[in-house]
């Protein structure tokens, strides 16, 4: 298989994945980047951002492998072990980062309930397509 040039890439994209879908990625990727960002200067760990960032990466790709599945054939069966990991990752580190929400005394409760409700309806949606995506591609072809 020969490598696609960006250009071609991007114009694949455009084609196959609906308009809502790339500007909720895109949405998706600039939250957790700065969220990726901003554990940096809030103490946390080196490991612990890199494996926030790692999931992020792999809920963004498996989510797009949901319209293309190129991407789901390039990953193999790598990607339901990544969907498996991602996901037990988020569910493992979501209480602790509701409790740094919550025990940050610079935002107030309106921002904390803001920031509690935001990251599950920004991320939920995205992980249940992905999983979807992983389903339909690895368990259940013919669907």
């Amino acid at each position: 298989m020969v490598p696609l040039p960006a250009a071609a890439c991007l114009c694949l994209v455009l084609q196959v994945m609906p308009w809502w879908a790339i500007i909720y990625l895109l949405v998706f990727i600039a939250f957790s980047f700065v969220g990726d960002i901003l554990g940096k200067f809030d103490g946390t760990k080196r490991l612990r951002r890199i494996a926030d960032l790692l999931t992020g990466v792999t809920f963004a790709t498996l989510f797009a492998g949901f319209w293309l599945m190129p991407i789901h054939r390039a990953l193999g069966i790598a990607a339901p072990l990544l969907f498996v990991a991602a996901t037990a990752w988020e569910c493992c580190t979501a209480p602790s980062d509701l409790r740094k929400i919550w025990r940050d005394t610079e935002l107030s409760r309106r921002e904390c309930i803001g920031l509690t409700l935001l990251a599950p309806l920004l991320a939920w949606p995205l992980c249940i397509i992905a999983g979807i995506g992983v389903w339909k591609f690895h368990v259940h072809p013919g669907l």
